[in-house]
C-alpha cells in the first residue's frame, strides 16, 4: 500500500492563481494521528475518499473505512 503524498506549503507549487485546499484527515484508528494533504478537490468513489490535483491528478488516497472525518481550508490568494 503506497503511503498518502503531502506537502509543506514551503515545498508546494502554489502560484497566486493557483486554488488549493489543506485537507485534514482523521483517521478512525486514533493512534495514527491526522494526515494533511494539499489538494483542489475531494470526492468519494466506491469505497475510497479520492483527492485530486488542479490537472486531475492523484494526490491522496483512503480507504473510506478507516477515515473518521476530514475538513479543508482554502488556501486560495485573493
Amino acid at each position: 500500500m503506497t503511503k498518502p503524498r503531502n506537502m509543506s506549503l514551503e515545498e508546494s507549487p502554489v502560484s497566486v492563481v493557483d486554488c488549493l485546499k489543506m485537507y485534514v484527515v482523521f483517521f478512525s484508528d486514533e493512534s495514527l494521528g491526522f494526515q494533511i494533504v494539499l489538494a483542489a478537490s475531494s470526492r468519494i468513489e466506491g469505497d475510497h475518499l479520492v483527492f485530486l490535483t488542479e490537472d486531475g491528478k492523484l494526490a491522496a488516497l483512503f480507504l473510506c473505512e478507516a477515515v473518521k472525518r476530514w475538513s479543508s481550508i482554502d488556501l486560495c490568494k485573493a
